[in-house]
């Protein structure tokens, strides 16, 4: 929302299997787009992100916000070819507000549903795809209303959207962090780490599992 002023930082760690996920709630936007303290907020948090959520209300017509967003997100990766674009993937909230606006009767099948609110919500994604194209990996509706109890679509939707970007949000993280390295003068430290990971690549062609050293 525009309200928002900072980058809001939320951990999550999961003891049993040792992950850690760092969600940053960055600046909202009003119908004029960023101003320069917010970009220069967003572009901070691009340099430390794998993956780009893009969050949109399913009931707001007005687009030209997110089309700007998203046009000066590819523009800004443009100008910084040493960082890989982050993939960006556009959320749908609010879905429960679609028509029939009274009804909430989970789970909704949007992909071949025929209920009138399973299509509501097919054709809300079918217009963002087709108004954002290439710009994001995809369209996902969910439904995140606590306080009434409404959530639908994180589990079932959203975290199944992520998970085939993680191989390319890995690469982002690597790229961003041999960059951060090289721009702080330790270009020394990493050749010796190619030159470590080439030479196992050639021993492990040639079958020797000789660890290295």
């Amino acid at each position: 929302i525009p309200e928002t002023s900072s980058v809001a930082r939320y951990v999550v760690n999961r003891r049993e299997t040792h992950d850690r996920l760092v969600l940053l709630d960055t600046v909202g936007y009003a119908v004029d787009g960023f101003s320069d303290s917010q970009k220069a907020a967003l572009e901070e948090t691009l340099q430390q992100s794998d993956l780009v959520l893009l969050v949109m209300d399913a009931t707001n017509p007005a687009r030209d916000p997110d089309m700007q967003t998203l046009d000066y997100l590819h523009q800004w990766f443009a100008e910084h070819r040493e960082l890989k674009p982050t993939p960006i993937l556009g959320v749908l909230t609010h879905i429960d507000l679609l028509r029939p606006i009274r009804q909430w009767e989970p789970p909704y099948d949007w992909q071949i549903g025929e209920r009138t609110k399973e299509r509501s919500i097919r054709d809300a994604v079918q217009y963002h795809r087709e108004l954002f194209g290439t710009r994001v990996a995809g369209i996902i509706p969910v439904c995140a209303d606590l306080a009434r109890e409404r959530v639908f679509g994180v589990e079932e939707f959203l975290i199944p959207a992520m998970t085939p970007l993680l191989g390319e949000a890995r690469a982002s993280s690597l790229l961003r962090t041999l960059h951060r390295e090289i721009s702080q003068g330790r270009v020394g430290r990493v050749v010796r780490q190619f030159w470590q990971i080439g030479k196992h690549l050639l021993r492990a062609s040639a079958g020797d599992r000789t660890p290295l050293k």
